[in-house]
């Protein structure tokens, strides 16, 4: 009925792999662990999707009742394309 084209991009790596790889990056206390967790799991997957399917605009939700971080984000917000 709504005729979604609807494409699943995640990690190469399985959470099982990348434990194995890495270690329990999410589990630690320090920033490069936590910043390395987020490229593997949701940067680079994110980049690769956008890359594959040519796009040109991305929309995205952020809820901030989260963090006081997102609660002062902006509600719109622009973003050079990276390549």
């Amino acid at each position: 009925r709504l005729s979604l084209n609807l494409q699943v991009y995640q990690s190469d790596d399985s959470g099982a792999r990348m434990e194995a790889l890495h270690g329990q990056l999410w589990d630690r206390n320090d920033e490069d662990s936590h910043r390395a967790y987020g490229v593997l799991r949701k940067v680079e997957p994110m980049a690769r999707a956008l890359r594959e399917l040519g796009a040109h605009a991305m929309i995205s939700g952020v809820r901030g009742a989260q963090t006081k971080h997102r609660a002062g984000l902006k509600r719109i917000t622009l973003n050079s394309a990276q390549k």
